[in-house]
């Protein structure tokens, strides 16, 4: 990702500077001995990132979800949001310290947010720009003798943690609304393709696919209609060709159809993030009108979340005996004949051949530990490897005070 960041590399000259040192996740230390503390911790970062060549502002997982950086002062986060990063100044820490002189350790973490990182600028820009109204209304209430208190306030507050007290007003109530009941069908289509799904070859087919799908709505973002398109891309580039292809599903595939499509809940769950099915029901597809990375998202971290079904442990006789302590030599003795009788007469081969399946086994372990073929160690274990006994069941006794003996048989497999 190649973005460019229009940042002075020299700080700001200040008569206010304090040793900073931002330690990140993995040990490694970013020091600076004069950082002016009237600057915001967002512009700090970004100096930071241009002067260590380290990406620290602008950094994605692997499903393009912008990943935010977060401060910890004294194990505490104090700016967790974008917000708070533009709006909190160092002179915020600075002056709460009882030890001027010592460097400033700032601990620095990243979390993922709900929206990718092409989104950033303009969401920096909006929040600069609330800021700037917010500072012409303070300096009207100023000129007012008359000036609202209440507004005032508010207004100190913004300062202070980067939140308004109204922070979620503007929201739309029924855009939220329409997003919950969204969540909700979501959860409900989800939980009963679980249910459809009853083996775990089956749960990692289908979801797999599902995930796959949500997964390249996010990773291949529409071009926005705002951003500047020139005379070659007014009749669609190959690269938007190659975006739109990942919102457009074939029915008939055989691949979908067979780990996917069949299952109702499935195609409930493609219609819930906004895909429709053409008029000749061939495919399914997702006009941009339907794109909402939000939803997208959300149904990934829900895919995450599910559980494969296990396998159904095989029923097995249990056979239960109840006797005294001193017949338990008496069965051992038994079984030992058992045992023997059975061996003889797997075992009627001569000396030589016995002799020879010695040698053969001998012959294919130093094959496997010394392999003069090209293979895996999954083939070479299954071509010279001896395969492990089975055990179809399993003999558990329990002894009591009594001197009394509680024998069952179970599955291997089957839970404590």
């Amino acid at each position: 990702l190649a973005l460019a960041i229009s940042v002075p590399m020299t700080l700001p000259v200040s008569s206010d500077t304090v040793h900073l040192i931002i330690e990140l996740s993995d040990g490694k230390q970013l020091e600076h001995e004069r950082v002016a503390t009237d600057d915001t911790l967002w512009n700090i970062l970004c100096r930071f990132e241009s002067q260590f060549n380290h990406n620290l502002c602008r950094r994605r997982n692997n499903e393009n979800r912008f990943e935010l950086p977060q401060l910890m002062y004294n194990k505490l986060p104090f700016a967790a949001t974008l917000q708070q990063l533009l709006g909190t100044k160092l002179s915020d820490i600075t002056k709460h310290r009882s030890k001027p002189g010592t460097p400033l350790i700032l601990k620095l973490v990243f979390k993922a947010q709900a929206f990718n990182v092409n989104e950033v600028e303009t969401r920096i820009q909006k929040i600069q720009q609330e800021r700037d109204d917010d500072d012409d209304v303070e300096l009207k209430n100023d000129e007012d003798d008359d000036g609202d208190t209440a507004m005032k306030q508010q207004q100190q507050q913004k300062k202070q943690n980067g939140l308004p007290s109204d922070f979620a007003d503007d929201i739309d109530a029924a855009q939220a609304q329409n997003t919950e009941v969204i969540f909700r069908k979501m959860e409900v289509s989800l939980y009963a393709l679980c249910k459809l799904l009853r083996t775990p070859s089956e749960f990692v087919a289908c979801l797999k696919l599902l995930r796959r799908i949500v997964l390249n709505l996010v990773s291949h973002p529409l071009p926005s209609p705002s951003s500047p398109a020139s005379p070659a891309s007014a009749t669609g580039t190959d690269k938007d060709k190659d975006v739109r292809r990942y919102r457009k599903l074939n029915l008939q595939n055989e691949k979908l159809r067979a780990n996917l499509f069949r299952y109702e809940p499935a195609l409930q769950l493609l219609q819930c993030i906004g895909f429709q099915r053409t008029n000749d029901e061939a495919s399914l597809i997702l006009l941009p009108e339907h794109e909402n990375v939000v939803i997208f998202q959300a149904l990934i971290v829900k895919i995450d979340n599910c559980a494969p079904p296990k396998e159904a442990v095989p029923v097995v006789e249990k056979q239960v005996k109840i006797y005294e302590l001193r017949d338990v030599q008496q069965f051992k003795v038994k079984e030992a004949q058992i045992i023997a009788t059975q061996n003889v007469q797997k075992n009627n081969s001569s000396d030589a051949a016995l002799s020879a399946q010695h040698r053969k086994a001998m012959q294919n372990a130093y094959k496997r530990n010394h392999p003069t073929q090209l293979m895996g160690k999954e083939m070479r274990e299954k071509k010279y490897g001896v395969k492990q006994k089975e055990y179809k069941f399993t003999v558990i006794r329990v002894e009591f005070p009594s001197h009394k003996v509680l024998e069952a048989k179970f599955h291997p497999n089957a839970p404590i």
